[in-house]
């Protein structure tokens, strides 16, 4: 399933999968509910990486950046911040310097990297009945030779009209 925004991914997550696995599974026609997977862009996910070169860069002026330092304590990203979207009170700016970026192969964290071991979670597991992503993604999967997703027979373009200026 191919959406055009992060809240239109969460909606068949967490609210049309649920649903329909609930009422196949009501009518028989399913014995256990359906799995779904949300795919994003790296840049939603947290790297320990880049978030232990920031909190070194900010503790160096400790007087500027005290309240910030103190916020990244509270929350502890490098702990419960995998997926940065749920990082509700962690500013933009704040997220965007800490997420996946880039090219990783040569980083030092790249063995244990949560990110990564996500990616091969989501790409061997083969009893998932749903994939759902943007249309980027999607369109990145496909001039890719289907190296982000995992192949699949159908696919559902939600909000198929912004598609084309996505291309």
């Amino acid at each position: 399933v191919a959406t055009s925004s992060i809240e239109l991914q969460k909606a068949i997550m967490e609210n049309e999968i649920p649903m329909l696995s609930k009422m196949l599974m009501d009518y028989g026609f399913i014995k256990k509910p359906l799995n779904a997977v949300l795919r994003k862009g790296k840049e939603h996910y947290f790297c320990i990486a880049r978030y232990n070169d920031y909190l070194k860069n900010i503790c160096d002026h400790p007087d500027k950046n005290e309240e910030l330092i103190a916020a990244l304590k509270k929350v502890r990203p490098d702990l419960y911040c995998f997926d940065l979207d749920k990082a509700k009170n962690i500013p933009p700016r704040v997220k965007a310097r800490m997420n996946v970026k880039g090219n990783c192969s040569n980083c030092p964290q790249w063995v244990g990297c949560r990110y990564y071991q996500h990616i091969a979670d989501a790409s061997v597991l083969y009893d998932i009945d749903f994939q759902v992503t943007n249309h980027n993604m999607y369109l990145m999967n496909l001039m890719m030779g289907s190296k982000l997703l995992l192949p699949c027979n159908y696919c559902i373009i939600d909000e198929s009209h912004k598609l084309a200026e996505t291309a």
